[in-house]
């Protein structure tokens, strides 16, 4: 199992729409939970997600030990996204 950077900008995504919902509607706790979760979650993607070598991005860690897994690091697919994804940026 891994913590994947884009699934969890998708949650993270998904929370602050639901805020967005929430505020609408009236309902400021609900709202304001909603942005705190997204929030720490963000925090903690910036934190356990970001390469320490270089500052970029990985694409998941290990749920148990919450480092980058050496098997995916070297996949062929993984390292090509990484590759397009620097070569866009």
């Amino acid at each position: 199992l891994y913590y994947n950077a884009v699934q969890n900008s998708a949650v993270a995504n998904g929370l602050r729409a639901a805020a967005a919902f929430e505020i609408a509607r009236g309902n400021t706790s609900a709202a304001a939970r909603h942005s705190a979760t997204a929030a720490g979650l963000r925090r903690s993607a910036e934190q356990l997600l970001t390469n320490e070598t270089d500052g970029s991005w990985l694409w998941a860690i290990n749920t148990t030990t919450l480092k980058p897994d050496q098997l995916l690091l070297t996949n062929p697919a993984v390292r090509l996204l990484t590759h397009l994804a620097h070569s866009s940026c």
